[in-house]
This record gives C-alpha cells, structure tokens and sequence, in this order.
C-alpha cells in the first residue's frame, strides 16, 4: 500500500501547534488466503454428515484506509508544559479484502459461497497530557489518550475480531542521578467490549433457551517503564 501525507507547523511563543492529512491508501499489491471448514458427525445416522472444507491460497487482497486529520498544540512555560492532541478518521463503506472462489461441499454437493467484508466508521480519538518542571534536574508528566474502535460491530465485518473502546492514563517522572539520566513510568489501560455468540442448537428447551448470546467482556492491562542513560 502507499498514502501521502501532508503537514503544516506553526510556532507562536508560547504557543506551537500542527495539522496534518494523510489520504486514502491506495493498494499496489498483496494477497492472501481462506480457510473455511464446517465438519457435522450425526452418531445416529450417517446421512446426516456434513462435511464442508476449502482452503484458497494466493487470493488478491485488498485493504482501504480512510481519510485522516490530526492536530496538536503544546502551551511552553517555565515550570510546566501542556499538551493536546486529536485525530479523526473517516468511515470506510463496505468492501471486499479477499474475494474466495465458490466451492462445492463433499457431503451434499451444495455450491458453498463466503462473503468476506470489512468496514469501518468514522472516530476520533484524543490526548492531553502535561510536564511540571520540578528543578533542572527532575521533571514529572501525565498523560490521557483514547483508543477508540473504527470496527461498527462483528457482525457488521466478517474479519473484525472485537471494538473495544480503550482508555490509557499514564504518569512518570524523568530524572538525574550524578551523570545518570532514568525515566520511570507508568501506563493504566482499561476498556470493554459485548462480543455476540451465535448459539445453535436443536434443542432449545430447558436450560439452553436461557443461554444469553451477548458476553461482556472487560480489558485491564498495566505497564512500567525504566529507562537509563548514562
């Protein structure tokens, strides 16, 4: 693939700030494959089997990206610095990354056709984060950002996997020791997602006609961060 991307800057003391947008890639070349495998084995009568496998390899693929516009601005003083920044990203319409071949199932001789899509919405997600200068020697920071999910729902785009909507808080302090320089740091992510699970049974009755198809899901993760320089 390949895009173009412009920028501009500015510098306004205190004040500097920028603005960017990158296009649409535009795909040159790629490929892939496909694997799909449905297996049915009835204990009481043969007849019943199912049995349905293809494997494709060497398939043109395709992969669109939308337009983007990002901005950042920082405010510089003497003992602390800010900082912003956004970017927001258009929709993608659906499209078609790989294009498999229909193929005839073993058991029944059925014309077995996959429809494989993506498609994304329009999101924009941001950052804020700030330096307080404690001494020429010590500084400390914190920051907030956003990961927003461009993905509208599995269902909506047969390869998307999840959407979560993630959060990142993040602190940390650089600092001196004799000729020493060492950065600590800090991350908190968090976020969560409602994935649909197709139930399909035959017998509904009972307790599995109260199986829910939605799970929701949470997502914690933590991160440290040590750096040296000597």
């Amino acid at each position: 693939r390949t895009l173009l991307k412009a920028g501009i800057g500015i510098k306004r003391v205190p004040f500097t700030m920028g603005l960017t947008v990158t296009t649409p890639s535009l795909n040159v070349m790629g490929s892939g494959s496909f694997g799909y495998g449905r297996i049915i084995n009835d204990q009481d009568s043969i007849q019943n089997n199912v049995y349905e496998t293809s494997f494709q390899d060497s398939l043109k693929s395709l992969y669109k990206s939308s337009w983007a516009i990002g901005f950042g601005a920082a405010y510089w003083q003497e003992k602390y610095n800010l900082h912003f920044s956004a970017e927001w990203y258009d929709a993608v319409s659906k499209y078609n990354p790989l294009v498999p071949k229909d193929f005839i199932a073993q058991s029944s001789g059925e014309v077995i056709h996959n429809d494989i899509t993506q498609e994304f919405k329009s999101v924009l997600n941001v950052g804020a984060g700030f330096v307080y200068i404690v001494n020429k020697s010590t500084d400390v920071s914190g920051g907030f950002t956003t990961d927003f999910s461009a993905n509208i729902s599995p269902r909506s785009s047969s390869i998307a996997l999840t959407q979560w909507n993630i959060y990142h808080i993040n602190a940390g302090s650089n600092f001196k020791i004799g000729k020493a320089e060492i950065t600590l740091g800090l991350s908190y992510s968090f976020g969560r997602d409602y994935i649909n699970q197709q139930v399909d049974l035959d017998d509904v009755s009972g307790e599995a006609a109260s199986i829910t198809p939605d799970l929701k899901t949470n997502f914690q993760r933590v991160k440290m961060l040590v750096g040296f320089i000597f």
